[in-house]
This record gives structure tokens, sequence and C-alpha cells, in this order.
């Protein structure tokens, strides 16, 4: 029950995330570029109470990727749209990452699809 009760949760941003990604294909296209900031991106949206909402860019010491993670506070996993061409982050995809070392978080992940790749620390999940 309660894994099902999570899955809906998280997939209340879904919509949210596809429409951002949609919007940043259609900005890099544009601008030969992807927007470093909802802001700039001009996609207005507030993040769900349960979740830590960021659209980043690549930060000059590489602690960040180009991403959009709806991260779930308190929970080892997020749904996250990247657009980092390191294959390792599955460019271009939906997915679930989950800490590859918590239970719970691959049991959560695991629903929305198939494992497609694993590291550090985190396995990917596509949303199918």
């Amino acid at each position: 029950y309660e894994k099902a009760v999570e899955k809906s949760r998280l997939s209340t941003v879904l919509p949210l995330l596809r429409h951002i990604k949609d919007t940043q294909e259609v900005y890099y296209m544009t601008n030969g570029t992807y927007a470093p900031s909802a802001e700039e991106l001009g996609v207005e949206f507030t993040c769900p109470d349960e979740f830590i909402c960021a659209v980043s860019k690549d930060a000059a010491d590489g602690t960040a990727s180009d991403k959009v993670d709806f991260r779930r506070k308190d929970k080892g996993y997020s749904l996250v749209y990247s657009y980092d061409h390191r294959t390792d982050v599955l460019p271009g995809k939906l997915y679930c990452a989950a800490k590859t070392d918590d239970e719970e978080a691959m049991s959560i992940c695991k629903t929305f699809g198939q494992l497609a790749s694993s590291s550090n620390g985190y396995s990917r999940f596509l949303i199918q």
C-alpha cells in the first residue's frame, strides 16, 4: 500500500517534468544551448511541498549536472530529466534515480520501468 501511495505522489509531478523537458528541448533548438534556470527557460511552476525541485546547469567545479530534478524530500529517490550528455545519466530521458544502497528507493523506482544505468551510487530506471 505504501509503495502505491508513494508512486502516486511521484506520478503527480510527471506532467510538469515532461512539460519542462519539452520546453528545454525547444529552448535548445532556438538558442543552441540549454537554459541554465527555470526562470530563463520561461517555465513557471510551484514545486510541490513534498519535493525539492531544481533546474541545474553544470557548475564550474563539476558538482552539478545538466538536469531537472524533482527530489522527494527525506527519501532516497527523485524523478529526473537529464540533458547532460554523459552516457551514464541517460541524456534526453526521463528516469527515476534511486540510491543504490537504499532498498525502499530501489523498490519505488523499479515500479517506473527497467534499470538503465548505475553509477556514482545511483541506479536509474527509465520512466515508461
